[in-house]
């Protein structure tokens, strides 16, 4: 339980981390930007182009933020879309548990309404919802498998119901699909889902004593994973007929690398722009930006005239900003 925890707090930090960061580059960036621009309107109209790192700041991250609202949208529709298809196949349930899963059920202290059985001719078990989670058994599945096979499943799914795995997955996926920028929250989701998946069947093992009854029930269901966002019981596609053979995904470089970099510009945006207006506020009038009307908004205005060469239409412009002593 350590290590799944471990995932999905390191894969909230980040988000968290990152989505402030986001918010506050914007509120800062939007802030030097309106600045400028009301400094602008007020001086002339070269000064639009002295300071334009705050411009580019201000699209950067107004785009970033665009990009992860979208994406979170989206991945919420989606996960709408697949509680929908659920529901739709929750309309078969039945009531009536066989007897062999009564037994089952009994035997490991399993409550019966936690065992959500569905008239359906795939073969396929997962846990469904966030705090009360339950267990989703097709039909086909209990006919296929004997006892103790069936038992491996029970126990499997149990676990992740016990653990709240389905909250966890879920808060993963959508957290990691909507900053795609930083592909290693996505890198760890997928390895989080490995960990669950071993420590599950490490949990049966542990029950049964043998691996022997989950791997034949991992050949038999395949791997066929109709509802992705769930703790699914299926057979990974990658890996060999038996369940100690499940590979753990290893993070990539590549996306580690990119993070890395997606960080490390998030901190350069936000040093740059606050040292550059503060150089330019505290800067002498003489120096030879101010002469050549490079920041004018910042230059003193007594003695103008004297220390620049400013052509007679833009005079009056700046005469409406000195202060009378």
């Amino acid at each position: 339980m350590k290590k799944e925890i471990s995932y999905t707090l390191s894969i909230l930090l980040i988000f968290t981390f990152s989505v402030f960061s986001l918010f506050v580059l914007f509120k800062k960036y939007s802030g030097l930007t309106f600045e400028h621009f009301r400094e602008t309107c007020k001086v002339i109209a070269s000064s639009f182009f002295s300071t334009g790192a705050h411009y580019i700041g201000f699209v950067l991250t107004a785009i970033v933020l665009a990009i992860t609202l979208g994406l979170f949208l989206k991945t919420l529709f989606s996960y709408i879309k697949t509680k929908r298809k659920l529901e739709v196949l929750l309309q078969k349930q039945i009531f009536s548990l066989p007897q062999k899963l009564k037994i089952i059920l009994e035997r490991n202290g399993i409550q019966k309404d936690l065992i959500v059985i569905v008239e359906e001719g795939d073969v396929y078990a997962f846990t469904i919802d966030w705090f009360s989670p339950k267990i989703v058994v097709s039909t086909q599945l209990i006919r296929k498998l004997n006892k103790n096979q069936l038992e491996a499943v029970i126990l499997h799914e149990n676990y992740h119901l016990k653990n709240l795995h389905p909250l966890l997955l879920i808060v993963g996926e959508i957290l990691s699909s909507s900053l795609s920028l930083l592909p290693l929250l996505k890198d760890l989701t997928k390895k989080m889902r490995v960990v669950l998946e071993k420590e599950a069947d490490r949990y049966v093992f542990g029950q049964q004593k043998t691996a022997r009854h989950l791997n034949l029930a991992l050949e038999t269901v395949g791997s066929q994973n109709r509802f992705k966002i769930y703790p699914n019981f299926s057979h990974p596609k990658d890996d060999g007929p038996l369940a100690q053979k499940r590979n753990d995904y290893k993070i990539k470089r590549f996306n580690l690398s990119v993070s890395v970099a997606v960080i490390l510009a998030g901190f350069f945006l936000f040093k740059f722009p606050g040292d550059i207006h503060t150089i330019q506020a505290t800067g002498n009038s003489y120096l030879s930006n101010c002469e050549d009307n490079l920041c004018s908004t910042h230059c003193p205005t007594d003695k103008l005239y004297q220390s620049s060469n400013i052509i007679p239409a833009f005079q009056t412009t700046f005469a409406s900003f000195n202060t009378v002593d």
